[in-house]
């Protein structure tokens, strides 16, 4: 028997096993609608061409930002979508350190 559309959510952080349980799931774990703690997220190469579309969807999505630069200048562009600047280079891992503290993602 399928379950309805019109049920409750599932309340469960296990990945969904029915395509009920994914719409719910979605909608609690990747919409930022209904997340009831904020997750941090950092994004390394956040001032790329890929970067920049990451970080301002995962703000709209409801995520705390920190993002890896090398400079204060280069971020500017997603500045306004960044709650945590790390001045670094990820090639160099002298000037990592502690760069994911406190990060969930």
């Amino acid at each position: 028997m399928m379950a309805s559309d019109s049920q409750k959510p599932i309340k469960t952080n296990s990945p969904p096993s029915t395509e009920t349980e994914l719409k719910f799931w979605s909608k609690k774990h990747h919409k930022g609608k209904i997340m009831t703690t904020q997750q941090k997220v950092l994004v390394i190469g956040a001032t790329g061409y890929l970067g920049q579309y990451m970080v301002k969807a995962l703000k709209e999505a409801g995520y705390w930002v920190r993002a890896l630069s090398r400079t204060e200048q280069r971020i500017e562009p997603v500045r306004t979508f960044v709650d945590d600047l790390f001045i670094g280079e990820a090639s160099d891992p002298a000037t990592l350190s502690g760069i994911c503290k406190d990060i969930d993602i």
